[in-house]
């Protein structure tokens, strides 16, 4: 009987040397992945452009402007559309003759226009709007000529005057009272000698009245 006993194929041995340098180059292929993202983080960071929030004062407002000098108001006396004046005595209406006009004026005395006498009005039943039923009425009334150098200059003013009318509503007097430049007094006395009033009447008559009538020389 032979001593045929079974053996295993025989299997060679695998090197150590490159399985061992295998295993090396792995662990170093492993430990180099760190270092080598490490060194991309420090290229990156050289190149990190750091932003900061810097406070920047905001440019200075310039001063403000000066405000502009007040203009002084000058009052001026405004002649009223309707008024009741005291009659006027034969002393008073002379006495306004004697100055001369710009004295008269600045007097704030009546001076006499383009009209009747004196003694002719004293002569006269007249009567103020106090004493009447019904006032004068208006139903024409011309326009003053304004001054060609005072339109030029654009002057204003006006004229306040002492109208008579007479009972069939015409203006038979007129006086300047006051007046802001005696240039604008004749062509007012002209132009209300033009005008046309509805009479004043006194136990329903009609009757000669006086009354103050302002005239404004504007040139808007």
């Amino acid at each position: 009987m032979s001593n045929d006993l079974y053996r295993p194929p025989r299997v060679d041995r695998i090197p150590v040397g490159p399985v061992a340098g295998a295993a090396v180059l792995a662990v170093l292929i492993f430990l180099a992945l760190p270092l080598t993202q490490l060194l991309s983080n420090l290229q990156k960071s050289d190149k990190l452009v750091r932003v900061a929030d810097v406070n920047i004062p905001p440019p200075e407002a310039p001063p403000p402007e000066p405000p502009p000098p007040e203009e002084e108001e000058i009052e001026e006396e405004k002649p009223e559309l309707e008024e009741e004046m005291k009659p006027l005595d034969i002393s008073q209406l002379e006495a306004a003759l004697n100055p001369g006009f710009g004295d008269a004026l600045n007097m704030g005395q009546a001076v006499i226009g383009f009209g009747m006498t004196p003694d002719t009005i004293a002569q006269m039943e007249i009567f103020e709007l106090k004493d009447l039923d019904n006032n004068p009425r208006r139903i024409f009334a011309a326009r003053p000529i304004y001054p060609f150098q005072f339109k030029r200059e654009g002057i204003e003013g006006w004229v306040r005057m002492i109208i008579i009318i007479d009972e069939r509503g015409n203006v038979i007097d007129a006086k300047t009272q006051r007046a802001s430049h005696k240039e604008f007094v004749k062509p007012a006395v002209d132009a209300l000698l033009q005008w046309r009033f509805e009479p004043g009447t006194r136990n329903g008559k009609p009757v000669k009245v006086r009354r103050i009538q302002p005239i404004a020389f504007k040139l808007s």
